[in-house]
């Protein structure tokens, strides 16, 4: 009697399911070339490695087996969507954890701070605008301060929020493309990281965060203690407690907004309150993050960009 094995496959010659879903190449190849620049630095001996980091390294591969798993054995459409979001997850958590570690590691080659240039810069072109004046003018309106710190925040949730949204309406396309401009947004950032660093400019004026008490977030004071920390050698591992915004130009936030503005164009009835959050979260680099105008204007610039080659990639 002869047995015969049914193997999972298509015309294409395996279960589409077992593949990377489609449009997910920018993002898995943006996180393999920075897990190669990690690869490099650390067993090149520029940085050490925590190795509390391999269980992130680990939760995440497992997070994407088990969206792979989902998709794959799903017998609902609906358990399928849920599988295509965790990987989704993986892939944008993985890009968070690998880019703010590059980051960190770029910052060992300890270029001179450009400070002084982009301050210049934001003179040039804005010749009216006094940065710490407008600042702590700015930070008597607790009111104002509170709503963009929030807006500000916004970074880390919203594309979640965006993914969920697409993964539960069938969108997967979007969610993918919405992750290709975040990858391109960010190997621009950190490509031009290195050649002007900076210390931000609240500690390029002196201003303290007691003089900003509506600050709610105080990345604008740590990041510069992180940032010479690794410039100077006295932090000299990769961890957890590296994984900062201390990339000043371009402004990753003012990228972000525009790469989350135009996802959040697709999303229904949260068109208008989502265009309104990424506006403040934009607006919300130069007070809470405490970015040069030139850095926002160049972060929008390569959001610009991203999207449009995120865009071509897909074929929309």
């Amino acid at each position: 009697m002869a047995v015969t094995l049914v193997l999972p496959m298509t015309a294409a010659g395996v279960d589409r399911r077992w593949r990377p879903p489609a449009g997910a190449g920018p993002a898995l190849a943006t996180i393999a070339v920075l897990a190669l620049l990690l690869a490099g630095g650390v067993g090149g001996g520029a940085i050490g490695w925590d190795r509390e980091l391999d269980g992130s390294v680990v939760g995440l591969a497992a997070f994407w087996s088990v969206g792979t798993a989902l998709r794959r054995f799903a017998s609902a459409r609906a358990v399928e969507r849920v599988g295509a979001g965790v990987q989704m997850f993986a892939a944008f958590f993985a890009l968070a954890i690998l880019a703010a570690l590059v980051a960190a590691l770029f910052a060992t080659s300890a270029r001179p701070y450009a400070d002084a240039w982009l301050a210049g810069m934001d003179r040039a072109l804005a010749p009216g605008f006094d940065w710490p004046a407008t600042m702590l003018a700015l930070g008597r309106h607790g009111w104002a301060m509170l709503a963009l710190t929030h807006a500000y925040g916004a970074l880390q949730w919203e594309p979640l929020v965006l993914l969920v949204l697409f993964c539960a309406t069938g969108r997967d396309a979007r969610g993918w493309r919405l992750l290709a401009g975040w990858s391109g947004a960010l190997l621009v950032c950190l490509a031009v990281f290195p050649w002007v660093p900076g210390r931000g400019a609240y500690s390029f004026f002196g201003i303290g965060a007691g003089e900003m008490p509506g600050v709610g977030l105080g990345i604008a004071w740590s990041a510069p203690a992180l940032l010479e920390g690794l410039r100077d050698g006295s932090v000299a591992v990769l961890g957890h407690a590296t994984m900062d915004g201390i990339v000043t130009m371009p402004s990753f936030h003012a990228a972000g907004a525009v790469v989350l503005g135009c996802a959040g164009w697709q999303a229904g009835r949260l068109r208008w309150p989502l265009t309104a959050l990424n506006a403040g979260m934009l607006v919300a680099a130069v007070p809470i993050g405490g970015h040069y105008l030139v850095d926002v204007i160049a972060g929008v610039g390569v959001g610009v960009v991203a999207v449009l080659v995120a865009g071509r990639f897909s074929g929309s």
